[in-house]
């Protein structure tokens, strides 16, 4: 039987240090399960950014964590991100915190079974679960599931009535795009992001010379006199 795949989010390793929190002794027994193998974990650049925003004393700690454990380190590139403002542009995520987004499509993008995380405001939420493989779906992504330590070391699997139509959908896409090379298939997700924006009243405008660019709102045209 394969091992789940597991994506360990940033809460996780900042619990991992803070014996106050309500889910530290779950967040370390997890990493114990990790090392004893019964997963395969993995994390990402996303999260490396995150940690590196720590305090220096604790930032070391946390980052230690990566050669402690057999954690695999996954890269984030143009499909991931605009994924990620798919999740935004639908009001999955707020903008403001995009990198949670990103969390959720490195995921995706990379066939993984979980996201773990305590990040109850913006990921471990039934809402987030549902509206996020919504789009994983129309993409052709597998569905994701996003757990707290607490249900994975415990083995709960909930289930979703609409999976079976979800994985229908998967298929399709995936009969749809399995001949695109990766720059098409870069080039029909950013296509399907765009739409989204659109419809979501949004637009994208550069904000610096360097050409980067944000999601604002559309503001309506005032009514003439």
């Amino acid at each position: 039987m394969d091992k789940p795949k597991i994506y360990l989010e940033t809460t996780l390793f900042n619990f991992y240090f803070d014996t106050d929190r309500d889910a530290h002794a779950d967040t370390v027994q997890l990493f114990t399960e990790v090392a004893e193998g019964k997963y395969e974990a993995f994390t990402s650049e996303a999260v490396t950014g995150e940690l590196n925003d720590a305090p220096l004393e604790k930032r070391i700690k946390m980052l230690a964590l990566l050669e402690q454990y057999p954690i695999q380190m996954l890269p984030i590139g143009d499909v991931e991100k605009t994924l990620a403002d798919l999740y935004v542009a639908q009001g999955i995520i707020p903008l403001k915190y995009k990198t949670d987004g990103l969390h959720i499509a490195v995921a995706a993008v990379n066939g993984l079974d979980f996201v773990v995380s305590v990040n109850y405001k913006h990921i471990v939420r039934m809402q987030t679960e549902n509206m996020a493989n919504a789009i994983n779906t129309l993409q052709g992504y597998r569905t994701v599931k996003i757990f707290s330590p607490m249900q994975i070391i415990v083995g709960e699997t909930p289930t979703n009535p609409a999976e079976d139509e979800i994985d229908r959908i998967r298929e399709k896409i995936h009969e749809e795009t399995k001949y695109m090379t990766p720059e098409q298939y870069v080039e029909r997700i950013k296509q399907n992001a765009d739409s989204f924006v659109r419809e979501m009243g949004y637009q994208y405008v550069t904000v610096n010379p360097q050409g980067h660019k944000r999601l604002v709102k559309i503001q309506p045209e005032p009514a003439q006199a």
